[in-house]
């Protein structure tokens, strides 16, 4: 009876030091308010291309506080991101500009080769057949002969000139479409090695196990995400619109840029739901990204699973 209790106890014990007081829930939930707001503009100084990779680090290392505990190091991070969002605000119709100016620019430019050929070959054309030839003795053709000449036909003229105006057509249109990516976000689980492969098979009910997380950002858009650790079984395993309805046990916070990736190491307990010694049970991993719009987490619907054999201690 009492070692059907130790399961129970150590999730209870667990689920108490895991869980943060109600003054730093509060300081949290305050944090990623403003957080989710700074990565909202961020996005948007973004998409007018500005260079927040400086604001994406400062809101990450502030994250990082915030996983750490440390919340008044975290309220300097984002002070001093605030200071750097509203700098580039500043100066973001002039970066603006002059993105317009060099995009329409470069299409201007892609447009201008075709005319530019058609006056332009011709010419060079001759100037190099007679520098070629200047020096040769005119003659009469002997009869029979047949004719040949290095003057430019009209036909590869016109062939020439057909290919450089599909090609600078092209061109101009891929310069000026709008930036057209299919924006998803992916979650990974490597072993303790950071590596694919060689995952425990079991462990023993509060067993500590190391692994390694994987997330990456092609949202087209700074993200501030984070991946939340549940214990169930095949039962209670997320989808891919639902998460799992265990509750979690812990989590971890991060700010991504577009295009970022990052991995980083975690210990976590294996705290499973009773009744399931001898059993396989799912250490499982969700990545949540904070909508500014929504005011909280929204769950991505990426989500990996490590399934373990529960044994006994020893």
């Amino acid at each position: 009876m009492r070692l059907a209790l130790v399961p129970a106890a150590i999730a209870l014990l667990a689920a108490v030091l895991l869980q943060p007081a109600a003054g730093s829930r509060g300081a949290v939930a305050a944090l990623d308010q403003k957080i989710g707001a700074l990565v909202h503009d961020a996005s948007l100084l973004y998409s007018r291309g500005a260079n927040v990779t400086s604001i994406v680090q400062l809101l990450d290392e502030a994250v990082k506080r915030i996983n750490r505990g440390d919340y008044s190091g975290a309220e300097a991070a984002v002070a001093s991101a605030a200071s750097t969002v509203e700098a580039l605000k500043a100066g973001v119709r002039g970066i603006y500009l002059r993105m317009v100016v060099r995009r329409y620019g470069l299409a201007a430019a892609a447009l201008a080769l075709a005319p530019a050929a058609y006056i332009l070959i011709p010419r060079v054309y001759l100037y190099l057949w007679f520098r070629a030839r200047r020096g040769w003795i005119v003659s009469t053709r002997p009869a029979g002969r047949s004719r040949s000449s290095l003057i430019m036909d009209e036909e590869v003229f016109a062939v020439i000139m057909a290919v450089i105006v599909v090609a600078s057509v092209f061109t101009a249109a891929m310069i000026l479409r709008p930036r057209s990516i299919e924006p998803f976000t992916a979650l990974g689980l490597l072993n303790e090695e950071c590596k694919i492969g060689y995952y425990p098979a079991e462990a023993y009910p509060g067993e500590n196990l190391t692994l390694c997380i994987f997330v990456d950002n092609h949202m087209g858009e700074p993200i501030y995400y984070k991946v939340v650790y549940k214990v169930g079984n095949g039962s209670t395993l997320p989808s891919n619109t639902t998460p799992s309805p265990e509750p979690p046990l812990m989590e971890w916070r991060g700010v991504l840029g577009d295009g970022g990736n990052t991995t980083f190491r975690v210990v976590v307990p294996v705290e499973p739901p009773r009744g399931l010694m001898g059993q396989r049970v799912a250490l499982i991993f969700e990545l949540w990204v904070y909508d500014p719009g929504k005011g909280g987490w929204v769950y991505t619907g990426r989500w990996n699973h490590l399934y373990l054999k529960l044994v006994s201690p020893g």
